[in-house]
């Protein structure tokens, strides 16, 4: 059986992914289901990196973190691919954040302005079945 994977994607970092994702995670784990979470570093990966470790303390089952040069499970030859770390992953449910060049799982897109989701949805393969508007501007809220 192929898990569900669903994509926390946004055109800039500090949009509010790793805060929606691990939400997200939490809820999932509350109501009993094994979760996996794949973290796409656009940079090298800091072994301290706070948003594998919020993943982490929201209770998924295992967390990647995967970059062009190195995975957080530890291989030397990692391969910066949505597939590759996949294939770690025995897991129902596997929430990924990044990694908007590849067409697997469905897309939840992260903006904080209305013209971020015209330029983000050109950029992004794949079916964005949801929005979240990261600013207060945007929600209202405050």
């Amino acid at each position: 059986m192929r898990p569900y994977v669903v994509r926390f994607v946004s055109l800039e970092s500090c949009r509010g992914k790793t805060l929606i994702a691990s939400s997200v995670i939490t809820k999932l784990k509350i109501k009993g289901y094994l979760v996996a979470a794949i973290k796409h570093a656009a940079h090298s990966i800091d072994i301290g990196e706070k948003d594998t470790d919020r993943y982490i303390r929201a209770g998924a089952d295992i967390v990647i973190a995967s970059s062009s040069s190195i995975g957080a499970i530890y291989y030397s030859k990692w391969v910066d691919s949505l597939e590759y770390a996949l294939g770690f992953i025995n897991m129902p449910i596997i929430i990924v954040e990044g990694f908007k060049s590849h067409d697997i799982g469905d897309v939840i897109a992260v903006i904080d302005t209305p013209s971020e989701f015209d330029e983000l949805s050109k950029n992004v393969k794949g079916n964005i079945v949801a929005l979240v508007c990261s600013s207060e501007a945007i929600t209202g809220s405050g």
